[in-house]
């Protein structure tokens, strides 16, 4: 298998927590050439549904370029998070 090599810089990567709005507004201005929204390590199990929310709410209103990872292994991943259809 080929992997195609990214078509964005992939320097710094920046995950903030899904569950603070605060903290992904402050990453997505930043210089990071990636920002990964965290639903797993950095969000506590009872706010991760907040959480899941928060995340699809805020991209709803930032478009941006979503990869999903490791979505089908948690049940808490981001698919619960984009549903079926996705964004």
């Amino acid at each position: 298998m080929t992997v195609a090599p990214l078509a964005i810089p992939a320097r710094s990567w920046l995950f903030a927590p899904g569950d603070s709005a605060k903290k992904m507004a402050k990453a997505t201005e930043g210089p990071a050439d990636i920002v990964i929204f965290d639903l797993e390590d950095a969000v506590a199990p009872e706010n991760k549904p907040l959480a899941r929310t928060m995340i699809t709410d805020f991209l709803a209103i930032h478009p941006a370029q979503v990869d999903v990872i490791n979505a089908a292994f948690t049940p808490s991943g981001f698919s619960a998070t984009v549903g079926p259809g996705g964004l």
